[in-house]
């Protein structure tokens, strides 16, 4: 049972668990909070909040509080303009009491960061005197959730002590209206076999809603046999049955006629015997629920995933710092309760969560189930401590954990695993890509070192949405969650566990991309001498047209390869994109604001590319000017243009990173490209690819090159949506 939460060596949220609610009140006081009907994510609305104290006084320099848990990203307040959004204001029924308002997004009550803070300056708060707090135009969290929960705290003595008044009652965050419909495949199937398709209707910031009437449906297709969805049980999607009766790549569709709502799923490979190597979809990053910083139980964590992300596998999360014993033993309860091998395999999972000059954050996996929880540190005291010493730094943890059935997923979001420490037999996999960002600087920074990893991605969420986790507002996050494709024998423990060990994993951010990448024969994550010149073969099949795949030889390009042709109306695209630094998400995040405009001619049409959020705006205000103003983490996003004029028209790009002239005629042949600073930052003007590029694509590549030594063979692909996929690199020592 916890007692107190908090930084070890900061302030302590003390939660009175065995004192009588009714003795709390009386004592401390009560918070209330004037709304209980549901509320859209995202809107904006008008909310009181209310103190009213018990017989503890507080005055002149102490302390009330509201807090909310770090994953709700409610628009962070304002004291200091009453006619702007978010505003709040503070005020005392007993006269000659004044009190000073403020806000912080960051602050020092982990994980119950975010605040609205009361100050008493002069006089005194005693029994029945009422604090209220009006907020006005308040935008409310972006992701839905049963209840947005607040604690209203006390601090009288105005230093580390703050006492929990007793819970009160929240209220729900739900959907808005159907913006998109997403359909979701298994990688691999048989002919004539049934497969489950995911179906889930999203609204405007990736929120699943579930519909009145008639269900997505399947779109008849030859060969193609489906059935209408059905809700996936309690939660909020849709499951369909199809049968495909011949081999080969097909893609199913799913529409909801009602809205006007399409949807094509990823590539589904049906062969008529069972292949050697199936692929898994899986996120093993995936993030944490309450146990932990994030909200939502380890229950609906994996019902998440499994029924409306549509994973095949999973782990939860949790940052070790905030997991008790009694959680612990909840975490392994739960996680073997979600496990049914054949159709989805639930590993045990725990965050070590140092910080990164002592070792940094590190995904463990275990094979089984393990009572012993080795954390870094305690946020927290409990009535029964867990004897398991704390290991504090890399160096004691991989001294520990060695030869323990564990596999360890290193990655850069929150606090980066540090590689100046790896331990090689467990530490096989790295992460390029999460909600934080696209972070390929942290994957080239260990094979830099040598390192011999498999590639993944995941979510790191905080909201109890793996497998397809969405950034909201980008207050927490940047872009949407990344996911992991394992190449095992079956949907087991332990082929799944083999694959993982074996580094046969790939990469991508979001869409399931088909990725088969061989050197000599030999697969993804393998390791092999050879004295000859390795074949690489490569073969994809997106989700969109394939626009680039570039072959890399550890952290250096090898070879590039673009389909011929541009566009046939001669549009132009701009895209902006890169890191601003290397981290987690504040580090890597890149505004970018400005404006194109054009010279001696005018911009006929502008089509948004990549954007996440609806945050990010690509708007044409007039015919020579497109304003622009979005966020980058990694990732690419841009607009493509219809310009009429000629050769000699000039455009110009600004924004806050780079600011440069081309002209049509310059770009309209060959892209050009910009460095605009920061850790990756930059922009490419060119032409518009064709809008029919093949989502197929068949490659092999010969080194010819005379080098020896370990060469590293790894692939990057780019479709014409800007998603992209990594594969892992096979790792060939040439003699």
């Amino acid at each position: 049972m916890l007692l107190t939460s908090g930084f070890p060596d900061g302030p302590h949220i003390h939660h009175l668990p065995g004192v009588d609610l009714g003795d709390r009140r009386r004592r401390h006081g009560s918070g209330h909070i004037d709304r209980s009907a549901p509320v859209q994510a995202g809107e904006r609305l008008d909310l009181n909040l209310w103190f009213e104290l018990g017989k503890t006084v507080v005055p002149a320099g102490g302390h009330l509080r509201v807090v909310w848990l770090w994953p709700f990203d409610w628009a962070t307040p304002q004291a200091d303009d009453p006619g702007a959004p978010d505003h709040v204001e503070g005020s005392c029924s007993k006269p000659g009491v004044e009190l000073r308002v403020t806000c912080e997004f960051r602050g020092d009550l982990v994980p119950w960061n975010h605040q609205i803070d009361v100050e008493v300056v002069s006089g005194e708060l005693s029994r029945g005197d009422r604090v209220e707090l009006v907020c006005r135009e308040w935008r409310a969290p972006t992701f839905i959730v049963p209840e947005a929960e607040m604690l209203f705290l006390i601090n009288p003595e105005g230093g580390r002590r703050w006492i929990q008044l007793p819970p009160t009652p929240a209220f729900p965050i739900v959907a808005g209206a159907p913006a998109r419909l997403v359909a979701l495949a298994p990688a691999d199937g048989l002919v004539g076999e049934e497969l489950e398709l995911t179906v889930r209707v999203e609204d405007e910031w990736g929120n699943p809603v579930l519909v009145e009437g008639s269900p997505p449906e399947v779109v008849a297709a030859e060969g193609v046999h489906g059935v209408s969805g059905e809700p996936a049980g309690e939660m909020p999607a849709y499951r369909a049955r199809v049968r495909i009766e011949s081999p080969g790549i097909h893609r199913i569709e799913a529409a909801l006629p009602a809205f006007g709502l399409k949807a094509v799923a990823n590539p589904v490979r049906v062969a008529r015997e069972h292949p050697a190597l199936r692929v898994f979809w899986g996120d093993l990053h995936a993030g944490q629920g309450h146990i932990g910083c994030g909200v939502g139980s380890v229950r609906h964590h994996f019902d998440w995933a499994r029924h409306v992300a549509g994973l095949q596998l999973c782990s939860h999360q949790g940052n070790d710092h905030h997991v008790s014993l009694d959680l612990w033993e909840r975490t392994r309860r739960e996680t073997a309760a979600a496990d049914e091998e054949g159709r989805f395999v639930a590993f045990l999972g725990c965050e070590w969560s140092a910080n990164t000059p002592e070792g940094g954050d590190r995904n463990v996996l275990y094979r089984g189930d393990e009572p012993r929880l080795r954390r870094s540190g305690r946020f927290f005291t409990e009535d029964v401590p867990d004897p398991e010493p704390d290991l504090e730094t890399a160096a004691e943890f991989l001294e520990a954990m060695r030869d323990e059935p564990v596999l360890i997923n290193m990655h850069a979001g929150g606090r980066r695993t540090n590689l100046d420490f790896h331990e090689p037999a467990i530490e096989t996999l790295a992460e390029i890509h999460s909600t934080h960002g696209t972070s390929d600087w942290f994957v080239l920074d260990a094979l830099r070192r040598g390192y011999r990893v498999g590639i993944t991605g995941g979510t790191d969420g905080v909201t109890g949405r793996p497998g397809c986790d969405h950034p909201g507002s980008r207050l927490i996050r940047n872009v949407r969650g990344g996911i992991t494709a394992f190449l095992a024998a079956d949907l087991t423990r332990e082929a799944l566990w083999e694959a993982m060990a074996a580094r046969r994993c790939y990469a991508t951010d979001g869409p399931r991309i088909r990725l088969a990448v061989t050197a000599d024969g030999h697969p993804m994550g393998s390791e092999y001498s050879t004295d000859g010149c390795p074949l690489v073969a490569i073969e994809t099949e997106g989700t969109a047209g394939i626009e680039q795949v570039d072959l890399l030889c550890g952290t250096e390009p090898l070879w590039t390869w673009r389909p011929a042709g541009t566009a046939a109306n001669g549009a132009l695209r701009v895209l902006w994109g890169g890191t601003e630094g290397h981290g987690g998400a504040p580090q890597q995040r890149a505004p970018w604001k400005g404006r194109l405009t054009v010279d001696d001619g005018r911009i006929a049409g502008v089509e948004p590319v990549a954007l996440v959020t609806p945050f990010d705006r690509v708007e044409q205000t007039d015919a020579s000017t497109v304003r622009f103003e979005t966020v980058t983490a990694g990732n690419r996003m841009g607009m493509c243009l219809q310009i009429e004029g000629g050769p000699s028209t000039s455009c110009r790009f600004e924004s806050g990173h780079a600011a440069f002239d081309f002209t049509l005629s310059r770009v309209r042949e060959r892209q050009m490209r910009v460095d605009a600073g920061g850790a990756s930052r930059h922009a490419i003007a060119g032409p518009a690819p064709p809008p029919d590029l093949p989502p197929r694509v068949e490659l092999s590549f010969r080194d010819t090159r005379a080098v020896s030594g370990m060469c590293p063979y790894w692939v990057r692909v780019t479709q014409v949506d800007q998603h992209r996929a990594w594969s892992s690199p096979i790792y060939v020592e040439r003699t």
